[in-house]
Parts: C-alpha cells; structure tokens; sequence
C-alpha cells in the first residue's frame, strides 16, 4: 500500500518558522532597491497587503498594469521578489537546527506519520477499516510530495531514520505487524536549495492580462505548469505517478489554494478511478472552537465546502466521492508545536536533536 502526504507552508508555519507571504513581505519592504520599476512595485504592494498575502495569485492580477511592452519591467519585478523570497526562506531555516532527529521529537513525528488515521473521527477510523481488511497489507511505502521550498519536513522526515534500517519501522494495522517504508520526498514546485523555483499562477485564466500570455517570457515564469514544463518535466512525471499509484493521500498544512488547481484536479480524478481510494486532510481552523459542537460543526462544513469547490466538483462528483473524504481540524499531526517548537532560535551547542 502507498500512502502519499501533500505538505504544505502550515507545517513550517507550525514549527513557528515565519514563512508566509505577509511575513515575507514585512522583510521585503524594507530591502532597498536602486530599481524605480521596484520601488514602484513595493509602494502597490504596500497599499495592498491583504491581497498579496496570496502572492502568487496577486501576481496575476498584478499583470493588469503592464504592456506587452513593459513585459521586462515585469520580470524584474518577478525576478527581484522571487530572489529575496529564496533568501528569506533560507534564514527562517537557519531558526531551527535539526541535525540529529531524535528522542521525544522523533518519536511524535514517526507516530503523526504511521498513525495519521488514529486523529480521525470514528465514522472516519471505521472506512478506513474497511479498506484494511479488503486488502492483505503487510508493508507500507510513504511518499511525500512537499509543495514548500524549505527543507524542514524532508529533514525530519529522513532523519527519523537515523542508524536504523527501514525494516525497523513496523506497526500493528488491524491487528497484523506492518513495515512501514520511508521512501521519496518529492519538491512539486523546487527546492530552495535547488532553484530555480516555480511560483506563479495555475492557468492563463488567472492572468489578469490576455495579451501577455502570447511571450513565452511571460508564461514560463508566471504560469506553474508551464515553469514545470521547461524545468522540472521529470518532476511532475513523478509527481504524478506518486499520485496514481497511492491508496491513501493525506493533505497536511495546504490551504487547498487556487493556484494549484491542476494538482487538486488529480486528486480528483484518483478519488473517482477507484472508490477504495481515500483522502485525508488535517486543517487549522484557529476560529473553530472545539468545545463548542456548533463551532466544531461549522467549521467542518465550512472547511469540506472550501474543498469541494477548489476541486471544482459537480453535484455527480460530490455524490460519487463525499464517503471517500475525510477532514480532521487543529491536530498537531506530527508534533511539532510540543516538541520542535520550544527549540526555535536555541544556538546550535543547546539543540537537543
């Protein structure tokens, strides 16, 4: 059985790093650029913060104020904020020292992964069941597709593993020993370390401007699938391929974001090829009030609402796939605010792991 997880910015969000685009932007107002074009880009951006903080789609709608003509003046837009982001994003890693994963934070980040399911509600736990008992497992492969440029989560995710062999990893599944094997971490947008990054939109339709998407200039910068295209073909390949070949995928620290439709599209057409399938998303919902029934409620309501539309199901789809999606809110899934938390900006020499 292959069991994916979708990670996304929440999980460093979790781990107290400050990667979000508005954190990002409080830095990037600041640096100082002899560029006029720039200072012009930043002055918009700071009459308008709340929308970019979906950078990515405000790029789009950001392209209304540029010509064919000026379509170099918006590169070097792209290009500067593209390049401090890098940047950033790499001094918020340097917060959190991991070298040795081990002890208490290990052991809360190994059972967040093997027992993803035991977060769920009951209803949810019983489906899940079901497709245990249909199928003789005696081994699970784990498959991450990770949609941050950081590497924090391939860091834990690895380093779990330490001396030992992957047989190591064994677990009681309905009952029966089950070794569970840590297998690829798989950047779906590049790795920082590796760039260059693809960010952007998901579509032409998200492009403000018509006329910009005829210059190849234009749409394998701003446009992912197209950025994927002239870089990273393999890497969706494969991406996609984890996709398919996946009994289980769980969505942690994603906000199911427009500007990914193309992977949420997928994900749709894997639930509906195969009714065994089952998806698992882990949301933080900081206004649900979990003692509150009614609070608990609405925000579940809300969250498979905000869902059923990012995949853009028909009344038919929803129909076809409502029992095979399950949602959980506010689970610390792998431990991270109790245990790697605490050790945010601790020197390197008092770092217990």
């Amino acid at each position: 059985m292959n069991v994916t997880f979708l990670i996304g910015n929440g999980f460093d969000l979790a781990c107290g790093l400050k990667t979000s685009y508005l954190d990002f932007l409080g830095y990037y107002l600041e640096v100082h650029s002899d560029s006029d074009n720039i200072k012009f880009f930043k002055d918009n951006i700071a009459k308008d913060l709340s929308t970019w903080a979906d950078a990515e789609y405000a790029f789009g709608k950001y392209t209304e104020r540029y010509k064919v003509e000026d379509v170099l003046a918006f590169r070097e837009c792209y290009d500067d904020f593209i390049n401090y982001l890098s940047k950033y994003l790499g001094e918020q890693e340097k917060r959190l020292y991991i070298k040795n994963f081990s002890g208490e934070a290990s052991l809360a980040f190994e059972h967040g992964l093997f027992y993803f399911d035991s977060y769920l509600p009951e209803e949810s736990k019983e489906r899940l069941l079901e497709l245990y008992n249909s199928f003789r497992i005696d081994a699970r492969t784990f498959n991450i597709l990770t949609f941050n440029y950081t590497n924090l989560f391939e860091k834990m995710f690895y380093g779990v593993q330490d001396e030992n062999v992957p047989e190591n990893f064994t677990t009681l599944l309905n009952g029966s020993t089950c070794a569970n094997l840590l297998n690829s971490v798989a950047y779906v947008h590049g790795d920082r370390r590796n760039p260059p990054l693809v960010f952007g939109v998901d579509n032409e339709s998200q492009v403000a401007n018509k006329e910009l998407l005829a210059l190849p200039r234009f749409t394998r910068s701003i446009i992912k699938p197209d950025g994927n295209r002239q870089i990273r073909n393999k890497i969706v390949k494969t991406c996609v391929e984890i996709i398919e070949k996946s009994s289980i995928i769980c969505i942690y620290g994603m906000s199911i974001g427009a500007t990914d439709t193309i992977w949420w599209s997928r994900i749709l057409e894997w639930l509906k090829k195969d009714s065994s399938h089952q998806l698992i998303q882990y949301v933080h919902e900081p206004k649900c009030i979990r003692d509150s029934v009614g609070s608990y409620a609405d925000s579940l309501d809300d969250c498979r609402e905000h869902l059923y539309q990012r995949f853009a199901m028909t009344t038919a789809d929803l129909a076809e796939v409502r029992n095979q999606i399950h949602i959980e809110l506010n689970k610390d899934l792998f431990g991270v605010m109790e245990y790697v938390r605490p050790y945010l900006d601790v020197p390197e020499s008092e770092f217990p792991f």
